[in-house]
């Protein structure tokens, strides 16, 4: 998944490759560990614009598992109707698992968007993360939890 901005240098060098050129790509580097989303019953995502791209590996995961998953929550924030990225499947999703919910914050939406607005915060964070995660105060994982972030600062 990529998107192209239009001040970004390597996205805008990605805009120019054709289908067959050659790229030379590194390995995947990380520590990402597989076990914490396999062994809790509740997933939370949050994730800003293109931070979608590792929640969709998380949540590849988490579903080609035979474990019961009993709920799995994304927040995904974006500034407007048009940058939400993968919206039909994330839909699709929603429509094929009872047990999965997204909710859309727009920053810039259109006067038409009917959903949530604003940037994520601790009181949006209050409003939509499931009890007892998510205090006044705080976000507070135990053991049933997983909770993973992603996007711009």
């Amino acid at each position: 998944m990529i998107k192209i901005y239009p001040e970004g240098k390597m996205t805008q060098y990605l805009s120019t490759i054709q289908t067959g050129d050659p790229l030379l790509i590194s390995e995947p580097a990380g520590s990402f560990c597989t076990d914490l989303v396999n062994s809790t019953k509740e997933l939370v995502l949050i994730a800003a614009g293109t931070g979608l791209t590792p929640m969709t590996s998380i949540l590849n995961i988490r579903y080609h598992q035979k474990k019961e998953l009993q709920s799995t929550l994304l927040l995904f924030a974006n500034k407007s109707e048009e940058d939400i990225l993968w919206r039909d499947k994330l839909e699709q999703v929603c429509r094929l698992s009872p047990q999965f919910g997204v909710v859309h914050i727009l920053s810039s939406p259109s006067s038409s968007w009917k959903g949530v607005t604003g940037k994520i915060s601790l009181s949006l964070l209050a409003t939509h993360l499931p009890q007892p995660l998510m205090t006044q105060e705080s976000v507070s994982v135990d053991h049933y939890s997983f909770l993973e972030l992603c996007g711009s600062k």
